[in-house]
């Protein structure tokens, strides 16, 4: 059997107020994902809360090496497929394009749950 997988890899990730994310993925799909409800998880909250405590830390996200997920420091960090399937798409903005004209994303986009 042949099994093809896909994985979603990230372009670009900036941090927003709120614990927000912007992602960009390589097929040209764009997405916001809430850190926030990670906070709350069973057994990871106590982990992600350190980007509420240790200050300066959520904004510190990086994309890793080949763009397989996010990583902050390391003890923290987020697979691309959790990302995309878990974030909401901002409509309007899926292209093969990697970026609009300034390299930005729309001010207020809106989004849908994937």
């Amino acid at each position: 059997m042949n099994f093809k997988v896909t994985m979603h890899t990230i372009n670009r990730a900036i941090p927003l107020p709120d614990y927000l994310l912007f992602l960009e993925f390589h097929d040209g799909t764009r997405k916001i994902y809430d850190i926030k409800q990670l906070f709350k998880h069973k057994t990871l909250g106590a982990i992600f809360s350190q980007l509420k405590t240790k200050e300066g830390l959520a904004e510190k996200v990086k994309v890793d090496d080949g763009g397989y997920g996010l990583v902050w420091d390391d003890d923290i960090d987020l697979c691309c497929d959790d990302l995309y399937y878990f974030g909401q798409t901002i409509v309007g903005y899926k292209s093969k394009a990697r970026s609009n004209s300034n390299g930005h994303a729309a001010a207020k986009p809106t989004t849908t749950r994937a």
